[in-house]
């Protein structure tokens, strides 16, 4: 399950383990973010995101994602249009060791943009990745082809509903 919410407890631990970023300190209940989470059938968190409003044009991207199933096209297509609706660009800045992270932002559709001297926490370097709306796969609509191989592959036919 998907929340659009401020980010709670357990998901601010899991955010800063898998990015190696500390954000216990960040006040998620400020309107300058954007945050979700994702939970298994168990409760436990598989997916966090938090976005941060840094400019009037640029958010900056963080994201942990232990399950990829909590990433449908619906849920990227909401994330990506709430943060284009007030963002021109997105930055990620990522560890060059977290391997596993920068493999998620370029399935996620970011681009390498540079190298940041001690961009991470002051102490550790990072690389900058970047989207733009007109960059960005996410807003594009669901060919219709692919709508209705989705929904026959669960067995929805002609006339009922979704």
């Amino acid at each position: 399950m998907v929340s659009f919410a401020p980010l709670d407890a357990d998901a601010v631990v899991f955010l800063s383990e898998e990015t190696g970023i500390d954000f216990r300190s960040a006040d998620f209940s400020r309107p300058d973010w954007f945050c979700a989470s994702a939970r298994n059938e168990h409760g436990a968190v598989v997916g966090a995101l938090a976005v941060e409003f840094i400019t009037w044009f640029d958010a900056h991207f963080s994201v942990a994602i232990a399950d990829p199933a909590c990433l449908s096209w619906r849920v990227l297509h909401a994330v990506f249009t709430a943060i284009f609706s007030v963002a021109k660009r997105i930055t990620a800045t990522i560890d060059p060791t977290n391997r596993r992270a920068i493999e998620q932002a370029f399935k996620l559709g970011f681009e390498v943009e540079g190298y940041l001297k001690l961009g991470l926490d002051g102490t550790r370097d990072a690389y900058v990745l970047g989207m733009t709306k007109e960059t960005c796969r996410w807003l594009k609509p669901l060919p219709r082809a692919s709508l209705a191989r989705r929904a026959a592959s669960k067995g929805i036919t002609h006339g009922q509903n979704a």
